[in-house]
């Protein structure tokens, strides 16, 4: 759109696309991501903004979806961070987060925090975080033990939410995050590491959302899964990739593979 745009249908038209395209020409100019697009208004009122145009939601995704990287939860230095683990529980560079801030929030945003399963890392992918962005929230995927087999790493990894906890409460004001707006998420593995936090009755905590939560290799004798569980914790979101007959029973056996260990009983 240039500059001696003269619009149609008709020609007098004081909504001359060419005023919009000198805001977009100084926000390109500034470096900051924006569009321009041709349509009825009255249809488009009807769509929520990323239905609407979700490709410029992905470039947000894309162009720059985390707004540092390796930041590290335990004050140490960002520069050795950068190989994506896996980690085990004696190696500090485990110990960073990765940061992503609402692109379209002027007001403190609401923050999901995020941890991985088993063999993933802290890395969410940019149709991830499109997801997160289109619902309003800022992002905090924190690294810890890569895969945890065995107690001792399950406790590493919750004195590590507890490190990651504290630097969210001391630097979510300066980064516009909502230090009392918080959904804890995490896959397999992540939901264990994020379980007692989740559980911790912390008043900025409103919901979790895990998928494939607590699989069967984390139910010892000792798994204080269902005790942590109590009339102060948040409401609860849990989504499973294999079947179940419904009603879920203990006696599930998991679809299409039996020997899932992420078996929809154990979140029922």
């Amino acid at each position: 759109i240039t500059q001696d745009c003269v619009p149609s249908p008709d020609p007098q038209d004081q909504h001359n696309p060419r005023n919009g395209q000198k805001i977009v020409d100084r926000y390109t100019e500034l470096g900051i991501a924006s569009m321009i697009t041709l349509t009825d208004g009255l249809h488009n009122a009807d769509m929520r903004l990323f239905d609407f145009f979700p490709e410029f939601a992905a470039s947000l995704a894309n162009d720059g979806p985390w707004t540092e990287m390796y930041i590290p939860y335990n004050n140490g230095d960002a520069s050795l961070m950068g190989d994506d683990g896996p980690y085990d529980l004696d190696d500090p560079l485990r110990q960073y987060l990765h940061l992503l801030q609402n692109p379209l929030s002027n007001q403190p945003s609401p923050v999901f925090f995020h941890s991985h399963g088993n063999g993933g890392d802290a890395d969410l992918t940019a149709d991830k975080l499109e997801i997160f962005v289109k619902a309003g929230y800022s992002v905090i995927s924190w690294e810890s033990v890569g895969e945890i087999e065995n107690g001792d790493e399950i406790d590493v990894c919750w004195s590590d939410f507890d490190l990651v906890w504290e630097w969210f409460q001391d630097n979510a004001v300066q980064r516009n995050l909502d230090p009392d707006s918080v959904v804890i998420g995490g896959r397999s593995r992540g939901s264990v590491c994020s379980w007692q936090m989740a559980h911790s009755q912390k008043p900025a905590i409103h919901g979790l959302y895990m998928y494939n939560a607590l699989p069967n290799n984390a139910w010892v004798a000792e798994s204080p899964w269902v005790e942590d569980v109590t009339a102060e914790s948040p409401p609860a979101y849990l989504v499973y990739g294999p079947e179940c007959e419904k009603p879920i029973t203990q006696d599930c056996v998991p679809s299409p593979d039996p020997q899932d260990d992420h078996n929809p009983r154990n979140g029922q």
